[in-house]
C-alpha cells in the first residue's frame, strides 16, 4: 500500500478525534502518531498512523473473556 501523507484533517477524520487535538497533543508532547514537519505544516504517513493505532489496539485477556462467557451464563 502506498505511504501516503495526511493532514492533521484526514488523520483527525480517520481517528475520530479533531485536529485542534493534535496539535494540542503535539505540543504538549504526548503520544500521538510520528509527525513531519516542513515549514509551518504538519503531516502524517499514513504508516505511522496506522503504527500508533495498532499499538493502542487492546487485546483482552483469555481470563476476561472467561468471565464475561461465566456471566452472561447466569
Amino acid at each position: 500500500m502506498k505511504d501516503e501523507l495526511l493532514t492533521p484533517i484526514e488523520v483527525a477524520r480517520w481517528i475520530r478525534s479533531t485536529p485542534r487535538a493534535l496539535s494540542t497533543a503535539r505540543c504538549l508532547r504526548r503520544d500521538t502518531p510520528k509527525w513531519i514537519k516542513i515549514g509551518r505544516k504538519v503531516l502524517y504517513r499514513s504508516s505511522d498512523v496506522r503504527d500508533w493505532l495498532d499499538r493502542h489496539a487492546v487485546q483482552p485477556r483469555a481470563d476476561q473473556s472467561l468471565n464475561k462467557e461465566a456471566r452472561d451464563g447466569d
